[in-house]
This record gives structure tokens, sequence and C-alpha cells, in this order.
């Protein structure tokens, strides 16, 4: 089958397993820091004072 030009529709399905894959980790860290979510709110502030 030679080299094939990799079409729109296969770069948008390997950013769709990316993003999957990327939901799944999200998934796993909000889970395993459920208990420090207040840090997150605390991260937005020090963003601000740079």
């Amino acid at each position: 089958m030679g080299k094939k030009k990799e079409t729109i529709q296969d770069i948008l399905d390997r950013i769709n397993e990316d993003i999957e894959t990327i939901r799944d980790k999200v998934e796993e860290l909000e889970n395993h820091e459920c208990d420090s979510d207040d840090d997150f709110e605390d991260e937005d502030e020090d963003e601000d004072e740079e």
C-alpha cells in the first residue's frame, strides 16, 4: 500500500483520541486530589500577581 497522504479526517481522529486521553488523565487527577480544589482557585490569584 505505499505511503498514504494523511487526510484531514485522520488528523481529526488522532486529535480526538488525544483529547480522550487527556480527559481520562484529568478525571484521574481530579479523583486523586478532590480535597485540593481550593488550590486551583489560589493558582488563578497567583497569576494576577505576576
